[in-house]
């Protein structure tokens, strides 16, 4: 009974946290905190310093193995050295900034428009914009001498070398263990979607979330000997395509169920080995510099340094210590949100996060001050819920950090119901400061932002049948690659969708959402059939008359493109399926112009008729 349970927990845990990745992380990170607070300690209180000179080297501990996520031994110690030098070159240049106060916060206002700008430039660039942001305040905050800055950058030493010994050692990355888990993390999403049949909201969430799983699953990947990867992602493509025949294909559902099955039990039954080449000495990667400038994110980074400057100022009003939680209240706000809708919606998610932590922190501090093993507890607890939730799920990720931000200053002795009270005024006053920028710093509406991922999937559509319709033999590598390209671009689309959902529900962009969903499907399911599945020429659904559909449905929001490869009119059961997808979806999208058109008409009749006085 008690294996079953366990079992049912452990399945529903991978369900949420495919192959366990975030889980890895978190316990990382917690276990690298709690032995660098035993051995910083130790040796501060031999010198006779207090705790708060292991900061540096904890706040490392925490941060650092969320963005070491290098496959091979090499780039992840490149990855540690970065962050390290980062952080320590960052908080020695807070702490001799500390005499000329103005210098320092104009230089932590240009180190939040440098973090935002390379925010796209890969997990270290960004993890060496997170970790220099947190040290420069450490530093600035704490006003250390130049005998106290000493000891603590010697203690922070100490950071490297248990991230190393946590993260290679007491929980290092078992490569077979892993693969093994993401499989199955894939094979309980695809079951999910059988038991989602008789509910269609559900069924399509339930294969959308079975593609991200997917996609992780695509990432792992790499860990394997290259003919086990190769016999994975084709069981993985045959398992989306049999769950979109699944959903999509009502008539004929009990055997579109039994070659779901099937997919589901070859997925499942592959066996891997680890990669051969493990040892090898990794490839040199030249640094693209084209690429580079293309990642830069210029205007959120402009965003971001306006309303950093509006919290400073505003922040000061309140303290002239703690001003730094508006402006770091603003970088998080800002960090991955591209339109007005994101921007709000993780405003919203902060300020909730930080009243209902603020609230949980003063209530545990209140109960829990004279056990001080409880509140060290509690305080693990909240460092493992952060790094857990943090880079998913922002609101929970807020919650804990709040709740460890007052357990850390109750247990220093301080009061902690003005601290929380000062913190939630100043993260609402970084929040409106994110979000004035957001509205006045060259907007992006929402509705802008979604017709950006649609055209995105759209383009991805036209790739894949470009690649569907050229020789199997030559563009197998091409296929695979498109088909991955669609899953990302209908993930973005989907999280472009979010804020729109919760805010203001648009029943036009859920019909176009379905409708463009049963396209990703067929152009997935065309790109896995092989060249002799298709029809001859001759009939009147061709690859021509499809592209032509799609790029015309493009055109509604952006330039037409104009396709070099030659299209060949062989066709097939889903090259059929597909073009009556696309028409729909072109369908659907007069349908919706059509009604806000409506919409915008009656709602400049309603204001003239009000401006000339009928009632």
């Amino acid at each position: 009974m008690i294996a079953i349970v366990f079992r049912r927990a452990a399945d529903r845990l991978l369900v949420a946290d495919p192959g366990l990745a975030r889980f890895v992380t978190a316990l990382r990170a917690t276990l690298a905190t709690l032995i660098s607070v035993f051995i910083c300690t130790e040796v501060a209180a031999r010198f006779g310093s207090p705790p708060v000179v292991a900061g540096l080297a904890v706040l490392f501990c925490m941060i650092a193995p969320l963005f070491l996520r290098d496959h091979t031994l090499h780039g992840w110690l490149v990855s540690l050295s970065s962050l390290y030098l980062v952080a320590v070159s960052s908080f020695a240049t807070a702490a001799a900034l500390d005499v000329v106060p103005f210098v320092a916060d104009a230089v932590f206002i240009a180190l939040l428009f440098a973090g935002m700008l390379v925010q796209a430039c890969g997990p270290r660039a960004l993890g060496s914009a997170l970790i220099g942001i947190v040290a420069f305040y450490f530093g600035v905050y704490l006003h250390p001498s130049s005998n106290e800055a000493g000891l603590i950058l010697a203690l922070s030493m100490v950071a490297p070398c248990v991230i190393v010994c946590v993260a290679r050692g007491i929980v290092p990355q078992r490569r077979i263990a892993a693969i093994q888990l993401a499989i199955r993390t894939v094979a309980l999403r695809a079951r999910d979607v059988l038991r989602e049949t008789h509910r269609v909201g559900r069924t399509h969430t339930a294969l959308s979330s079975m593609n991200e799983a997917a996609i992780a699953f695509e990432d792992r990947l790499a860990l394997l000997d290259p003919d086990d990867a190769g016999a994975l992602r084709e069981a993985l493509v045959e398992l989306e395509v049999a769950a979109g025949q699944y959903v999509f294909d009502a008539t004929s559902r009990p055997a579109r169920e039994s070659a779901f099955r099937s997919a589901i039990a070859k997925l499942e039954g592959i066996e891997t080995t680890d990669s051969k080449r493990r040892n090898a000495p990794p490839p040199r990667k030249r640094i693209d510099m084209s690429q580079l400038r293309t990642s830069l994110s210029w205007l959120p980074a402009l965003r971001t340094g306006a309303a950093a400057l509006m919290a400073m100022l505003a922040g000061h009003v309140l303290s002239s210590e703690r001003w730094f939680w508006a402006v770091i209240t603003v970088f998080v706000v800002f960090l991955g949100t591209r339109s007005r809708g994101d921007t709000l919606y993780r405003a919203m998610q902060r300020i909730a996060g930080t009243l209902a932590g603020g609230l949980v922190s003063a209530l545990l501090v209140t109960s829990l001050h004279d056990q001080p093993a409880a509140i060290a507890a509690a305080m693990l607890l909240c460092v493992f819920g952060w790094a857990y939730f943090i880079m998913s799920a922002y609101g929970p990720g807020v919650f804990f950090i709040t709740v460890l931000v007052g357990l850390v200053y109750g247990g220093l002795g301080l009061a902690v119901q003005p601290l929380v009270e000062l913190r939630i005024e100043e993260v609402a006053i970084g929040c409106l400061a994110a979000l004035i920028a957001a509205f006045t710093v060259k907007p992006l509406d929402t509705t802008s932002h979604i017709e950006a991922r649609f055209v995105g999937v759209v383009d991805a559509l036209i790739e894949g049948v470009s690649a569907a319709s050229a020789n199997a033999d030559e563009n197998q590598g091409r296929a695979a690659a498109a088909v991955r390209a669609l899953d990302r671009q209908w993930h973005d689309f989907r999280v472009a969708l979010r804020p729109q959902r919760v805010f203001v529900w648009e029943p036009r962009y859920e019909q176009i959402a379905g409708a463009l969903q049963c396209c990703v499907h067929n152009v997935r399911a065309m790109l896995s059939e092989r060249s002799d599945t298709r029809q001859d020429a001759g009939s009147e659904h061709s690859f021509g008359s499809v592209m032509a559909r799609l790029e015309s449905v493009r055109a509604r929001y952006a330039r037409p493109i104009r396709n070099t490869l030659p299209i060949d009119t062989r066709t097939s059961d889903a090259l059929v399926s597909l073009d009556g997808a696309v028409a729909m979806l072109a369908s659907r999208i007069r349908d919706a112009q059509a009604s806000r058109d409506i919409s915008v008409t009656w709602r400049t009749l309603a204001s003239l008729r009000a401006r000339i006085g009928f009632h």
